[in-house]
Order: C-alpha cells, then sequence, then structure tokens
C-alpha cells in the first residue's frame, strides 16, 4: 500500500514538474572530528546534511531515467 503511494506521489511530481518544498529541506548536524585535540576550533567539526529519505528516493529514481534515456541516445562517453 505505501509502494503504490509514493509511486503516485513521484509519478504526479514528475508529471507535474514539482519538487515538493519539504523534499528540499534538510537537517543539519555537526559532529566532532575523531581524536582531535582541541574542539574549542571550527575546523575540528564537520557539519552533516540528512536529507529526507523521500526525497533521496525520488531523486534516484529520476537520476536512472536520465541515465537509461542519454544511454539510449547514444550521448554518454564510453568512459
Amino acid at each position: 500500500m505505501l509502494a503504490l503511494t509514493l509511486a503516485w506521489i513521484f509519478t504526479a511530481c514528475l508529471a507535474i514538474r514539482y519538487y515538493l518544498k519539504t523534499f528540499k529541506e534538510s537537517i543539519t548536524v555537526v559532529l566532532r572530528k575523531s581524536q582531535k585535540l582541541d574542539y574549542t576550533k571550527p575546523g575540528v567539526h564537520r557539519p552533516i546534511a540528512l536529507l529526507y529519505t523521500l526525497a533521496k528516493t525520488l531523486e534516484a529514481i529520476v537520476a536512472r531515467r536520465m541515465s537509461k534515456e542519454a544511454e539510449s541516445r547514444g550521448i554518454l562517453l564510453e568512459t
């Protein structure tokens, strides 16, 4: 049931060429780099953007379709 609902949403997004606003949002967390002596310096932290899984799924679908289309038209380099 969930797969059908997601398929419907993704198909609608592609059909009307609309990317949901919530798919553009992310949550950024800051992680400490390991084995650093002084964590008061900004360079010892690493920001990580956490994207929504649904957005990643839709992007993977679009990327796969684009790749197949490019291959079928022969516009990709051999390498």
